[in-house]
């Protein structure tokens, strides 16, 4: 966690970095520590910033660690700040305070980050890369490079980088747009594989719910329907080549034997009645004992006597057979018996029993011969050779076991017949009831599939006589056609089911790459409005700045038209051409003309800038100037910025750091370096000749510090400093502006002092290569020995006497 304490007020400008742990290089910074509360004069007051500030670093002392530490507060979210490689697991703490009454303290980064995010327009290398852009050859360029920014010789602006993620947006599309052609011509290709000649993919298209919803279960009996079908093709097909043969096929006889117990009968006058026939009383039709008995005697006459009783009454005399004299009283009481036993109702009923008992014979005996008709099975062969028939001639017989009983009931009929008035006992009327309802359903079923097998002759019949076999051949053809494509859909229901979802997914991507396609449209007519804009607002302030910072430099209309051409790959972009000398240099385009490109497009922005509460930061704007550029740099940088609320300029540039010092008014100087093996901030007086003072008054009363190895790091920073600046700046006017002031620097030293200098040569170069080669840099070498032989050193350079 990091955490911030700031000051705030409403111009916001920053007093002092108070504070800076475990930030990159600066591993324990206070700005109280390193800088006293107080200065000399009540009107230079060095506790905090002023309005325009010159921090003074050399490289590898944190300058840039600093600026990062800034644009992170500036709402950069590329830039991590890291910890110091000695102290990975330490805290990391940021103090900040701002000119203001009210103090706010957070350990929240994004409350911090809203307070000073979009606070600070910053100038850097970084600035120069994003905004100019050049074809001339250096280590970014490529061919390709070239190719994407057109023909166009200077971009300024971000306009590369809009071309850049219209580009994107391009070649997202059409990476989008491929991969979905590949995906989807795959997907067809699999489903095309599965696919008969006869059925194409867009017929699958349609019947997408049909698919879906398919009953796998269903699977067998559509096979079974194909399989019968294409039997019936065959049999089509042989119909038309035989159709003359169609008119012989004979229809199938049905059953037409009744098996029911409910016979017809008519009585004495003529009337139609129903009798339901019941065995049991016609088995049981009998007379009475005694009558029996008398039948007994004359069993052997019976007959006779019968026949004689039609012949003979009461006024008979004569024997009807002999023609004798009946005795008187003989055989009267015999005839007179019969008479009353065998009177007409008796032999009425009788001649009803004998005819029931014949019919109900006659049931029993069709009951028994039950069974199809042989004929009907010739012609259901000749039948199916043309017809499909899938339905078989049932078998209507009943089995052997019935028929035995069918048969003694029978017998037993026979033998009431010939002793009509003697019981029967045994019936199985209850058995033969059943077997005639069983013999019934058996001729209802073979009738009802003679029907049918009728119905498809009598169909075909007609269908040969009216010429429209080749339509039921098609008929069955497309039948066979929707059977196959059934099947086909439940054995690759799976993968027709993944082809319609990759069938979603391709739409979609279309709406995505549709989309993709209206954003570059969008991007392409932005970027155009951009252009047109930036050209109209901007170029005229460039060319004024680029005027003042280097004279010699001219640039000229902005080649770039406002349009976007992505065939053509024309960016809309805002392009110079370069001058220098009146001589053509866009090919050969250098770092520092590249660097006053965008200093001009910088101070063109400052202007623009409508909100002026901003913090301005300048970072070596004047890499590879010459002095002139330094200078004139310098006195923009002083108007441009005036009415802002606060300056840093940064810089490693001992000539540019002077000419800042000098042009501009109502400042502060600070060195940047590293003691304590951290970065620190150095307020520098006026007067420079105090920092050496107070470091020199340091080395003096070196025997009282502890020596420590960060001491050793500290006081050889110090050595370094000391000795550098002092010979570059003092001795040889390194700082100076040109020749003529560096030689008054010179000569204000004096003879002596360069004897001195001269004299002790070898000590002074021994010195500096210590500094930089003893392990002060970086790291000290190990305990007593490295802080004994930094007090020799130290002792050395106060016995120069520089």
């Amino acid at each position: 966690m990091i955490l911030f304490l700031l000051t705030l007020r409403k111009k916001r400008m920053i007093k002092k970095l108070k504070t800076i742990n475990n930030i990159f290089s600066y591993s324990f910074f206070e700005w109280d520590t390193i800088n006293p509360v107080k200065g000399v004069n009540p009107n230079d007051p060095i506790d905090i910033f002023k309005k325009n500030n010159i921090l003074f670093a050399e490289n590898g002392n944190g300058k840039t660690n600093l600026i990062n530490l800034l644009k992170v507060l500036n709402g950069v979210d590329s830039i991590k700040l890291e910890k110091h490689w000695d102290y990975p697991t330490e805290n990391q703490n940021v103090v900040l305070e701002l000119d203001n009454e009210l103090s706010f303290n957070s350990g929240n980064w994004s409350e911090i980050n809203g307070s000073l995010q979009d606070k600070f327009v910053i100038f850097d290398k970084y600035f120069t890369e994003k905004y100019v852009h050049s074809v001339g050859l250096d280590h970014h360029n490529t061919a390709q490079r070239k190719q994407e920014r057109g023909k166009h010789i200077i971009y300024l602006g971000n306009f590369t980088e809009y071309n850049q993620e219209i580009n994107k947006i391009n070649r997202l599309k059409n990476e989008v747009s491929e991969k979905n052609s590949a995906f989807w011509t795959a997907e067809q290709d699999k489903i095309s594989n599965i696919l008969p000649e006869w059925l194409d993919i867009t017929k699958i298209d349609s019947e997408k719910n049909i698919i879906k919803n398919i009953d796998p279960l269903s699977l067998s009996s559509k096979q079974q329907t194909l399989e019968n079908q294409k039997k019936n093709l065959e049999k089509v097909i042989n119909a038309i080549k035989n159709q003359s043969e169609i008119e012989k096929l004979k229809n199938l006889d049905d059953i037409k034997t009744v098996f029911d117990f409910k016979i017809k009968e008519f009585d004495k006058n003529g009337k139609k009645t129903v009798y339901q026939l019941d065995p049991a009383k016609l088995f049981n039709f009998t007379v009475s004992k005694g009558v029996k008995q008398t039948l007994s005697k004359i069993s052997n006459k019976k007959s006779f006597i019968k026949t004689g009783l039609n012949l003979v009454d009461d006024t008979t005399e004569d024997c009807p057979f002999c023609e004798q004299k009946i005795k008187n009283g003989e055989l009267i009481q015999i005839v007179k018996d019969y008479q009353n036993i065998f009177d007409q109702t008796f032999l009425d009923e009788e001649s009803k029993v004998k005819n029931r008992l014949q019919k109900y014979k006659t049931v029993l005996s069709s009951l028994k011969d039950l069974q199809s008709i042989s004929s009907n099975v010739t012609s259901l062969q000749e039948a199916q050779k043309y017809v499909g028939v899938d339905i078989s001639i049932p078998n209507c017989s009943l089995g052997e076991e019935d028929k035995k009983i069918i048969e003694l009931e029978i017998q037993r009929v026979i033998d009431k017949e010939k002793n009509i008035l003697n019981p029967v006992t045994g019936s199985t009327f209850e058995q033969i009831k059943n077997m005639v309802d069983r013999a019934n359903a058996l001729k209802k079923s073979y009738n009802n599939a003679v029907d049918k097998i009728n119905e498809k002759i009598n169909e075909l019949k007609k269908v040969a006589s009216e010429g429209k076999l080749d339509e039921r051949k098609t008929e069955i053809e497309n039948t066979i056609r929707e059977l196959e494509k059934s099947i086909l859909y439940i054995n690759h229901q799976k993968d027709f089911l993944r082809y319609f979802n990759a069938k979603n997914h391709n739409n979609q991507n279309k709406k995505v790459i549709e989309n993709l396609e209206a954003i570059y449209q969008k991007l392409k007519e932005k970027i155009v409005e951009k252009f047109n804009k930036f050209a109209n607002e901007y170029f005229e302030l460039i060319k004024h700045y680029v005027k003042i910072i280097s004279p010699s430099m001219e640039i000229f209309d902005v080649l770039g038209k406002g349009t976007y051409s992505r065939t053509g790959r024309e960016p809309a972009q805002c392009g110079f051409e370069v001058q220098y000398n009146k001589k053509d240099c866009t090919n050969d385009l250098s770092e520092g003309e590249r660097q006053v490109i965008a200093l001009a497009f910088f101070f063109a922005q400052l202007k623009k800038e409508i909100s002026k509460d901003k913090i301005i930061i300048l970072d070596d704007p004047i890499t590879s100037f010459d002095a002139g550029k330094r200078k004139s740099t310098a006195e923009v940088i002083k108007s441009e910025t005036q009415k802002f609320d606060q300056l840093f300029v940064f810089t490693c540039d001992p000539l540019f750091r002077e000419f800042c010092l000098k042009e501009i008014p109502n400042r502060n100087f600070y060195y940047i370096f590293i003691t304590k093996k951290s970065s620190s901030i150095h307020y520098v007086p006026k007067n420079r000749e105090t920092i050496y003072q107070s470091f020199e008054e340091d080395f003096k009363n070196i025997g009282n510090i502890n020596g420590s190895n960060e001491n050793v790091v500290i006081y050889g920073q110090k050595l370094r400093f000391c000795l550098e600046t002092k010979i570059k700046e003092d001795y040889f006017g390194y700082s100076q502006d040109n020749l003529s002031n560096m030689i008054e620097q010179v000569v204000e030293k004096g003879n002596q002092k360069f004897k001195n200098l001269i004299d002790n040569k070898e000590t002074i170069l021994n010195l500096y290569n210590y500094c930089n080669t003893g392990g002060l840099a970086h790291y000290p070498k190990d305990g007593s020995t490295s802080w004994n032989e930094l007090n020799s050193k130290v002792q050395e350079y106060l016995n120069l006497n520089l």
